[in-house]
């Protein structure tokens, strides 16, 4: 495919979901299901609590335009790819690389986490070169973290038109002016990127500040892609090749080293994580890792929805208390999402913690620096400058950032929206919120922004460059369907991005403790996805998977016609993949998204009717009678109401069913 470089390179797997600003290539955006490759799981940035594919492995490779080549040659054939699958799951399952069920919950049932079969590939020089940035990373975090007025400054627009923003700097506004009771702070840190073009330059997405997750599934699976690659004959090439990660063990240190900080033998670490936790592996092994670093260390699970039920509360030391035991550290594996938080006691429960002499990992305003408003902010040359003082640094840290725009109501934000309006597709709107699901890409920029052109809302988004990775072949595992007795397995051209892992621990007086870089992950998906977490599991056809659509063309034009009927129930969306070629083999492609509408619930029978007045309550008036065409019956069940507001206008129509994507973050 044109010209060829040979490139030292990693290869690495996990396959992931996260929210991610990219488009490939080669190929248009488009929804889909993504995996996991080596290195969320979690979209969302799945965040925490997504998962991607991940693990990876470092050689030489053949890079091509827009295109990676796989680690080893493929497709495998039939025979190895079976027995590979069967080895890949069981070792998964036995290990730890796997997750509960959400449709099927049940504590004693894990199912195996979407799951890249083989290592992934990433080019060496930029693996080295962000690693390497990552210690000034974490430094920049810190000290951001710790400076009111550039805080202030950053987020004044967003926490105007961002509600949970809004509510996170009220308890720092809050906590600063009584007197912070800890000056400590720890940071669990991640970097994410995206290789751009033909790989030869590497782009920060964002940096992940609260419930960093994947440390351990990133570890765990780095072994497993040793073992399936000696399995194939590989394994010289595996140990000598997949590089050392120490992600988990780095940042349970970094647990361990704050608990010590605290000075108190008896005191526990608090985990914080959601009501009902689905990635419990990855979550549990951190525990179990912290238990064999110092086994005295008593850790315990509790939700900000049950701390708020059985009582939490300050010493007369302001000492954090939780049934009875102090807390020296508590660690947020919840908490980044409005979700984590339906009432007003939850958010009691964050400012009683701030306010308290616990470690947190992260405070307050190590999740307000986490923001994508304070990313962009730094993204500008003299800020960095203040924070880092040294050119040679800023310069590093610049040229892993690509461009991102404020949308405040400013020359520069009234530019941005014009830019992006204009060329939707080069661009990626994000807002404020970890997790995935909630970055806006296409054609359906161009309709938020008009829409939204004259709303504050818009000042809680930044916008962002489109990153353009390049492509690569996997084989994708996921879970098999209940429905089905066969493996359910991919051959994809799928995309990777990687996260760089950082502790840091320092006081409110910039005196840094630990800094360091503890290890990585590779999280890969389907080049169609625009993004996504853990799992994705909804119903959205890719390419056109028994001949749903026939193509009829002539000279000018090329249609596209139905060859089968549509059910609703089935697939919501087709995401259809044209190709054009000419004789001399030059080619382009693109996607073309088709939605697919449920049928309308049709009047059949109307009645009219008249009443006398001063009847009784209940006597008939009129009567309708309607129906919906939909075959199946989950579809065609109808229900009936009457608009009770005069202004209203007959509903003409009104959709029965709608997708539900299911993420875990």
């Amino acid at each position: 495919m044109g010209h060829h470089t040979r490139y030292p390179a990693i290869v690495m797997g996990l396959s992931h979901g996260m929210p991610i600003g990219h488009r490939t290539c080669r190929l248009s955006s488009c929804r889909a299901l993504l995996t996991f490759t080596a290195v969320k799981l979690e979209t969302t940035e799945y965040h925490d609590d997504s998962v991607d594919y991940c693990s990876y492995l470092i050689l030489d490779f053949v890079m091509s335009t827009c295109r990676l080549e796989p680690c080893i040659q493929l497709p495998l054939s039939e025979e190895e790819l079976k027995e590979s699958v069967d080895k890949a799951k069981d070792w998964a399952l036995m290990h730890g690389i796997s997750m509960r069920s959400r449709k099927n919950f049940n504590k004693d049932q894990v199912q195996v986490l979407p799951l890249t079969l083989l290592p992934s590939s990433f080019p060496r020089k930029a693996f080295l070169a962000v690693k390497d940035v990552q210690t000034l990373l974490n430094e920049l975090i810190h000290k951001v973290a710790h400076d009111k007025e550039f805080l202030t400054s950053s987020l004044r627009s967003t926490i105007q038109a961002d509600p949970f923003t809004a509510k996170l700097f009220h308890i720092y506004e809050t906590v600063h002016e009584k007197g912070f009771s800890q000056s400590i702070s720890l940071g669990l840190l991640r970097s994410d990127y995206l290789l751009h073009n033909d790989g030869s330059a590497i782009k920060q997405v964002e940096i992940n500040t609260i419930a960093t997750s994947f440390a351990a599934l990133a570890t765990v699976t780095s072994e497993y892609h040793k073992y399936i690659l000696g399995e194939l004959g590989y394994r010289k090439k595996a140990c000598e090749q997949i590089p050392e990660n120490n992600a988990l063990i780095g940042f349970c240190k970094g647990l361990v080293l704050a608990w010590e900080l605290y000075n108190n033998p008896e005191a526990i670490i608090l985990f914080i994580v959601e009501d009902v936790t689905h990635n419990i592996s990855d979550q549990r092994l951190h525990e179990f890792q912290v238990r064999q670093l110092c086994p005295k260390i008593k850790i315990v699970r509790r939700s900000l929805t049950s701390l708020a039920l059985e009582g939490i509360k300050l010493g007369p030391n302001k000492e954090l208390i939780v049934s009875n035991m102090v807390v020296a550290v508590v660690y947020y594996r919840s908490g980044y999402e409005l979700e984590a938080y339906p009432t007003e006691k939850e958010w009691d429960i964050r400012l009683l913690i701030e306010c308290s002499r616990a470690i947190k990992c992260p405070s307050v305003q190590y999740h307000l620096a986490g923001t994508k408003k304070v990313q962009q902010s730094l993204a500008q040359p003299d800020i960095l400058n203040k924070f880092l003082k040294n050119y040679a640094y800023v310069t590093r840290v610049q040229e892993i950032f690509t461009g991102l725009y404020t949308l405040d109501f400013n020359d520069d934000g009234e530019k941005a929206v014009q830019m992006a309006i204009n060329e939707p597709n080069k661009f990626v709107l994000k807002p404020q919120r970890e997790g995935g699901g909630n970055n806006i890409y296409n054609e359906n920029i161009r309709s938020w922004l008009n829409s939204m052109k004259e709303s504050q809302e818009r000042t809680g988004w930044i916008l962002m460059d489109r990153i353009c990775p390049p492509l690569q072949k996997n084989y994708l595992i996921r879970a098999a369907q209940e429905s089905l007795l066969e493996d359910n397995i991919d051959l994809s051209d799928v995309i990777t991005e990687l996260g760089i892992y950082g502790v840091i621990i320092g006081d409110s007086n910039n005196k840094i403790v630990l800094n360091e870089q503890v290890g990585h992950v590779l999280r890969t998906k389907s080049s169609s996805e625009d993004e996504g977490g853990i799992l994705v599991t909804g119903r959205t056809e890719q390419t056109n998977k028994g001949n749903t659509f026939r193509l009829e063309s002539n000279k000018d034009v090329a249609d596209i016609k139905l060859s089968q009927h549509l059910d609703y129930a089935s697939n919501t969306q087709y995401s259809l993949i044209v190709r054009v070629q000419n004789k001399y083999q030059l080619a382009a492609e693109t996607v073309g998204d088709i939605e697919v509408l449920d049928n309308i619930p049709v009047f059949r029978d109307i009645k009219r009717g008249s009443v006398l007045e001063n009847e009784p309550r209940g006597v008939p008036v009129m009567q309708v009678r309607a129906i919906d065409t939909d075959e199946t019956s989950a579809n065609n069940q109808i229900s009936y109401e009457l608009e009770n507001s005069r202004t209203s206008l007959p509903s003409t129509r009104k959709l029965t069913n709608v997708a539900v994507y299911d993420i875990v973050v």
